[in-house]
């Protein structure tokens, strides 16, 4: 919309009347010199690439940093520690706790 309604009045702009001269426009250049940069910005335009959530990306390690992580990777994963066990309880005895 506003690059159509520039291109119109930078079009009346180009033939003078009798009245108007180009010279007596003021900032009339600065109108064209705006109008060049928008259509360039239209022809360049690319859409935004979305971001990749995090755990997807890939990830790029220099040798040490790779060889930290196949170091810690060899060790395996440490034991769980003991967990107390939560009792288990059937629906029946699950819903007769709650009219209590």
């Amino acid at each position: 919309m506003w690059s159509t309604t520039t291109v119109k009045i930078l079009n009346e702009l180009v033939e003078p009347t009798e009245r108007v001269s180009l010279l007596e426009v003021k900032r009339a250049d600065e109108l064209r010199a705006l109008q060049y940069d928008f259509d360039e910005a239209l022809r360049t335009w690319k859409p935004a690439k979305l971001a990749v959530a995090v755990g997807l990306r890939e990830i790029k390690l220099d040798d040490e940093s790779a060889a930290a992580i196949r170091a810690i990777e060899a060790k395996g994963a440490p034991p769980l520690p003991d967990m107390p066990r939560i009792p288990t309880v059937s629906a029946e005895q699950f819903f007769a706790g709650l009219k209590r």
